[in-house]
């Protein structure tokens, strides 16, 4: 104890004495005593009294001045903490006539409303609470006031805390069923002046249409808070119980349903004085069965005003938040997946099928496709439709089997006169993720067919042939999230020795002529290897341009290349030549391109467009047919590849000539 707390400890012992000589003259007096003696006693008495309050509250500054007030004081509380409230008032010299008795009663509620009135603390009702307690701790020195102190068991620094600036952010902005941590919105606010706690975040939903379901449990099971990657809060949203019912007020809609409320609490995260930009995010795990009739609800969230409580180094609750910041969340069709079919990289270029003459010949991978799926959950093909087109001869009749391997599984398929068909399928096409089809065929032999003559098979797969549902719960597709188109490329049937052709390059040059125009003229080059597969392979050393955009008929030409020439323009009106040069051996009018060797062809085209009434004309040449045969015969028996002369690797660009 301080010297200044024995001194006063000995005041009082002094004036006691006294008031004990008093109560002694008191006793001494018969009752009928002069009334100005017991009036002159009496004054004694008082004056007594009034030293003795006076010393208690000297004692009292002294031994509150280290007290920290921690809870919320009103009529009836009792105890040390009354004691030191009490001392501490009357040591700033605001009266509580029966003294510091520990008792809080209407003397003590009323010198505590004096001092709020002089604090500028509203309302000055006496009542001892965070923001009394707070400023009579600053006052007295208590430990709360500055540094650091710990709340809640979180350690807090700095003085009163403010939250402000407060805005709520759309995240996601649209839900489907069966999301996890779909983002609904994200609370910003900023803190000044101390650390804060942040303990309890209450969100509302209100539904905008009362046409569709208003309920939010419907569409919600599991709401958490996150603050950035940690997860604050969780809780089970799922059922009616969850949520607090509020008929509509001046801050939502009176045409539109309900709005209901559920609060985030038992959880503490410090946001540290000075941040700004502090950041809550609501999310969502949705219901597996949204019903796809809600698609055109919109519900409409908000955080209320007050609707985020934090706690301040002094213990003071501090609060953020306004309905009159809301963002709006769509309901979306359930997703099931997006399923977009394209060729993929890996398709097979323009080729021969080898076919024997007497046995089935082995798989020939004939077409591959992507099938791209661009929503968040896992689709599964179920049923795929290839369009086969085929030369002479039915599909049926050609193919002995076709198989195809998807989703890293393989199906054997049925095949028909123009297409082969896949059931019963489990191929998984993943979350915004692909997968690769590939199909493979197997011939039958030349002997079963009856002789192989200008056969061929072409596969593609249209968006309309596809049947897919949600991996997850089997919902099926919906056919407007099915799109896209894959065509691979003919491949060409043949009979023990065939062909591959690949595209080297292709130009085209404009040699004008400034004197004449009309004698200015084109020169295009393609230049394509060719591979013999199984067998030699002989071809003819003729060039065929009399095809159009149409294509040549096999039969009709005893050419061993044929080109396009009328791909952008006709050249019915102009002069052509041509002429076929190759590194392969020859064999009188044929170039003889060995088993398992590559040779490469050099086709030149030049056209003049003399007698064309337009100035300028574009002109674009193409590969389109390579035809050969597996026998020494001069030019009968000849197999065609019908190469698709569309494609960049067999075609030139546009090229202007002078007319």
């Amino acid at each position: 104890m301080s010297i200044t707390n024995t001194n006063a400890v000995a005041k009082i012992a002094a004036v006691v004495a006294g008031l004990g000589l008093v109560a002694m003259s008191f006793a001494s007096f018969a009752p009928a005593a002069k009334a100005d003696t017991n009036s002159d006693l009496q004054a004694q008495l008082t004056a007594l009294l009034a030293q003795v309050a006076s010393l208690q509250a000297q004692l009292g500054m002294s031994q509150g001045a280290s007290t920290t007030f921690t809870r919320d004081l009103t009529i009836g509380a009792t105890g040390a903490d009354v004691t030191a409230l009490q001392n501490w008032l009357l040591g700033k010299s605001y009266a509580i006539p029966a003294g510091a008795t520990g008792y809080f009663g209407s003397q003590t509620q009323a010198a505590v409303a004096r001092f709020q009135v002089s604090a500028a603390i509203t309302p000055a009702a006496g009542y001892f609470g965070p923001i009394t307690r707070a400023k009579v701790n600053a006052m007295a020195g208590g430990t709360m006031t500055g540094g650091t102190t710990t709340v809640g068991g979180v350690t807090l620094s700095g003085g009163e805390a403010s939250l402000t600036s407060f805005n709520l952010i759309a995240e996601d902005g649209t839900i489907r069923e069966s999301q996890t941590k779909a983002l609904i919105a994200t609370a910003q606010f900023d803190v000044k002046d101390g650390d804060a706690d942040i303990q309890r975040l209450d969100f509302e939903v209100q539904a905008n249409n009362v046409a569709y379901e208003t309920h939010p449990w419907k569409y919600f099971k599991t709401a958490t808070l996150w603050a950035g990657s940690t997860k604050l809060a969780s809780m089970d949203v799922s059922n009616q119980d969850a949520w607090n019912d509020n008929t509509a007020d001046s801050d939502h809609a009176a045409s539109a349903a309900k709005f209901y409320k559920i609060s985030f609490t038992g959880f503490h995260h410090v946001v540290k004085e000075g941040t700004n930009s502090a950041e809550l995010t609501i999310a969502m795990d949705t219901q597996s069965s949204i019903d796809v009739a809600n698609s055109s609800q919109t519900l409409v969230v908000d955080i209320p005003t007050n609707g985020i409580r934090a706690v301040d180094s002094l213990g003071i609750n501090q609060y953020v938040g306004t309905v009159s910041k809301k963002t709006n969340i769509s309901i979306d069709s359930a997703q099931n997946g997006k399923l977009t079919i394209s060729e993929d990289s890996s398709d097979p270029d323009a080729g021969t099928l080898v076919a024997d003459t007497s046995n089935t010949s082995p798989d020939f991978t004939v077409f591959a496709f992507k099938a791209k799926n661009s929503q968040s959950v896992d689709s599964k093909v179920t049923d795929l439709t290839f369009t086969v087109a085929h030369g002479t001869k039915a599909t049926n009749v050609i193919v002995r089997r076709a198989t195809l391997t998807f989703g890293g599984k393989s199906y054997d398929g049925t095949i028909g006169a123009t297409s082969v068909v896949f059931n019963n399928l489990t191929a998984i096409v993943p979350a915004n993720s692909s997968a690769v089809g590939t199909v493979k065929v197997s011939l039958y032999s030349d002997t079963a067919v009856g002789t192989y003559s200008s056969d061929s098979v072409l596969f593609s797969l249209g968006h309309a042939n596809v049947t897919a549902e949600n991996a997850s719960n089997g919902d099926s597709v919906a056919s407007t999230d099915i799109t896209g188109t894959a065509t691979g490329n003919t491949q060409s049937v043949v009979v023990n020795g065939g062909i591959t052709v690949a595209g080297v390059s292709m130009t085209g040059v404009q040699t004008y002529n400034s004197t004449t125009p009309t004698n200015s003229y084109g020169t295009f080059t393609l230049k394509f290897n060719v591979t013999a597969v199984g067998d030699d392979v002989f071809v003819p050393q003729a060039i065929d341009t009399t095809a159009n955009t149409s294509g040549h008929t096999a039969s009709t030409t005893s050419a061993g290349v044929m080109i396009d020439t009328a791909m952008s323009a006709s050249t019915t009106n102009s002069v052509v030549t041509t002429s076929l040069s190759s590194t392969a051996d020859t064999d009188g009018a044929l170039y003889v391109v060995h088993a398992g060797d590559t040779e490469t062809f050099t086709a030149t085209v030049t056209i003049n467009p003399l007698g064309v009434t337009t100035d300028l004309t574009n002109f674009q040449v193409g590969l389109d047919k390579v035809k050969f045969s597996t026998a020494d015969s001069g030019n009968l028996n000849l197999q065609t590849l019908d190469v698709d002369q569309t494609q960049s690797q067999y075609r030139t660009d546009s090229l202007v000539i002078s007319g």
